[in-house]
């Protein structure tokens, strides 16, 4: 099949290139395996850092390298000039080669407002994580008709929480402007890219590439896993006190988000000091194999978001979904898009209270391998956002 005519821009934020090389970087991940399947029926127009690897009909940047990327050493004032470089970049490059159609993954509240005044052009925005106040200013403007538009403007929410997040302090009315419509796709990720176990560490028989499951293996040990940013907001000591209190091992993959630092460090200090390498295992960044082989032998993969921090609402979890791509089910705390994503006692356990937890651990053995992967399959493909997001794309243009 011939692809359309229509060229889609992609606007990503300058932090981090698309697909991301190791560590942080879900939002990236998730553009990169969309545009995978948008460029069987469109031509896309991708604004990145310079080392994003993903094939586009043209990459658009100013910068060579992510401003957050592995290994680039940066001031706090280098990366604001850059960023705003970078931003001015986007813009200049619309006007002179004017967007049929945008598509912007990056919450700036520059390019969103710039984008909405200057060009009367179908926007899709899909925000990846809370809508900030600024930029919900921006949507008061628009919803007010301070900012003219004739085009349609649709917000993609990550889940039905989401979506009753982002509602949340606009103004009302915004349903009855027909250019603005808030629609929520979930997330998703490519099964055939995560290698499935049916079984826990001690069970396989394959052998582990990675040196500390080696050592788990030989020892006999099973383990829980927890991968994700370390921070207050993703719940790791909570993980931490329930495997001491199993009396179970836990390896924890992750770091501090590196422009979060100094607002984390000192929960990451106090996760460290709970590591002892033996039943508390840090692990450190983990790369995407590595990330993948990690989960796939875990008994479950613990996710406590918001156990710790009672306002967080998780917009969706993607490490959620990968965790059941390579069948290891998950036990997460109740709040945000969880209970959307994980069937209770189907493909794991959703907990409200600590000895919730301690009871459900016990039986996520009983939570079969193969209907975690098939459900992800079914429900949360990368295919599947794709075909959602090309039904949108040819709503807006009729």
């Amino acid at each position: 099949m011939s692809r359309s005519n229509l060229e889609i821009t992609i606007i990503v934020s300058p932090s981090l290139p698309v697909p991301p090389f190791k560590g942080y970087g879900g939002t990236q991940r998730g553009v990169w395996e969309l545009i995978k399947y948008l460029r069987e029926d469109y031509k896309i127009r991708l604004f990145a850092p310079g080392s994003s690897s993903v094939e586009v009909d043209t990459l658009m940047t100013n910068i060579p390298f992510g401003l957050w990327e592995e290994g680039i050493n940066l001031s706090k004032e280098e990366r604001a000039i850059l960023q705003k470089s970078y931003d001015r970049f986007v813009i200049d490059s619309l006007n002179s080669n004017p967007p049929q159609l945008i598509n912007i993954h990056y919450d700036s509240p520059f390019i969103i407002r710039q984008i909405l005044q200057r060009f009367n052009c179908p926007i899709i925005y899909s925000p990846h994580n809370q809508i900030n106040t600024e930029i919900r200013l921006i949507l008061e403007d628009l919803i007010a008709g301070r900012i003219k538009r004739e085009a349609p403007f649709i917000i993609i929410a990550l889940s039905l929480s989401h979506y009753h997040e982002i509602i949340k302090g606009i103004p009302m009315n915004f349903n009855k402007n027909k250019y603005i419509k808030i629609i929520p796709i979930y997330y998703g990720c490519d099964v055939e890219d995560f290698p499935f176990s049916p079984f826990v560490l001690t069970d396989s028989p394959e052998e582990p590439s990675i040196k500390i499951l080696k050592s788990l293996k030989r020892k006999n040990i099973n383990y829980f896993i927890t991968i994700g940013r370390i921070c207050k907001i993703k719940g790791q000591l909570t993980a931490i006190k329930l495997i001491k209190e199993i009396k179970g091992c836990l390896i924890i993959a992750g770091s501090v988000f590196e422009r979060e630092k100094e607002q984390e460090m000192d929960y990451y200090k106090k996760v460290l000091e709970q590591c002892d390498g033996k039943d508390i295992i840090y692990y450190g960044t983990a790369n995407e194999d590595e990330k993948r082989e990690l989960m796939k032998y875990a008994v479950a993969s613990l996710y406590f978001g918001g156990s710790e921090d009672p306002y967080w609402r998780e917009p969706f979890g993607r490490v959620l979904v990968e965790s059941l791509a390579v069948g290891t089910p998950v036990i997460a705390w109740n709040q945000g898009a969880i209970t959307e994503v994980i069937i209770d006692g189907l493909v794991g356990f959703v907990v409200k209270t600590f000895d919730e937890c301690i009871l459900k651990i016990n039986h996520v053995k009983s939570i079969d391998r193969y209907l975690c992967r098939m459900y992800v399959d079914k429900i949360f493909s990368s295919r599947r956002v794709a075909r959602e997001y090309k039904s949108l794309i040819k709503d807006v243009l009729v």
